[in-house]
């Protein structure tokens, strides 16, 4: 029995909910070490701030939308995200995330991206990561796309769960029973700790290991965020394109 596996049969171990604790992860790199490669896995990745951030802009990313939120309702904010996504080019957090996805594939590892984008970005979601070689669409982990709930809000769409902000516990769960799915372990990679403890939680009671692990990298360049800054950005955007509704994002997110 490898390392990887022996590290799986002590968290088995630990309670008799199958669970295991949140680990801090620095690096991408660190991810392998938490998947055993000898038993049933399903490793989840968030994608903003995880694998993925808007390329040279702060408008669009996860912590301009926390900020904004603050001003303005997110159902207000939505179709402005929408426009801003659909303009807007990713990077990859490090330089090699596309190839991290790569060898768990190549591992016969399965692969899911678990995100709290809307379902109507979907499409673009994949262009944006297809641009920098991710592609959750290519021997996916389920092969149809399937509704979790009457409103299209939560969806599984060519091997991304959108949560359109809802509970991505729920919906990784709802994904779980629709497919019939029962890995021996689960090991989710998100930048928040709220995700991660949200996962953790809904999945007890379905005898699944879960590790979820706290990606930090991005930590430092998301406290840096600067909300003046990003209101130029802003100006310049709503200058560059027609937007409905510009002069009301103008003044509900202007600085305080």
């Amino acid at each position: 029995m490898n390392i990887r596996s022996i590290f799986f049969v002590l968290l088995i171990s630990i309670s008799s909910g199958l669970y295991a604790a949140i680990h801090r992860i620095e690096s991408l790199n660190e991810v392998s070490k938490h998947v055993a490669t000898q038993q049933e896995t399903i490793v989840a990745f968030d994608l903003d701030n995880t694998l993925v951030h808007p390329a040279g802009k702060t408008i669009g990313s996860d912590q301009w939308v926390d900020y904004a939120c603050t001003k303005m309702p997110f159902a207000q904010l939505e179709p402005l995200y929408f426009a801003i996504q659909h303009r807007t080019s990713l990077q990859l957090t490090e330089c090699y995330a596309a190839n991290i996805i790569k060898q768990l594939k190549g591992e016969s590892i399965r692969v899911v991206g678990l995100t709290s984008r809307s379902t109507p970005l979907a499409d673009r979601t994949h262009e944006q990561l297809k641009a920098l070689g991710i592609h959750f669409d290519e021997n996916p982990l389920y092969d149809n796309d399937i509704h979790f709930d009457e409103a299209g809000r939560v969806k599984y769409v060519r091997g991304i769960i959108f949560c359109s902000g809802s509970s991505k516990g729920n919906a990784l769960r709802a994904f779980l029973q629709h497919t019939f799915m029962r890995p021996q372990n689960i090991v989710f990679v998100d930048d928040k700790d709220k995700y991660l403890r949200d996962v953790e939680e809904k999945l007890k009671g379905l005898s699944i290991a879960v590790a979820g692990l706290h990606y930090t990298y991005m930590q430092r360049h998301i406290e840096g965020f600067d909300a003046q800054a990003s209101y130029s950005e802003l100006v310049k955007f709503l200058e560059e394109h027609h937007i409905p509704n510009k002069e009301q994002y103008l003044n509900q997110l202007a600085l305080s």
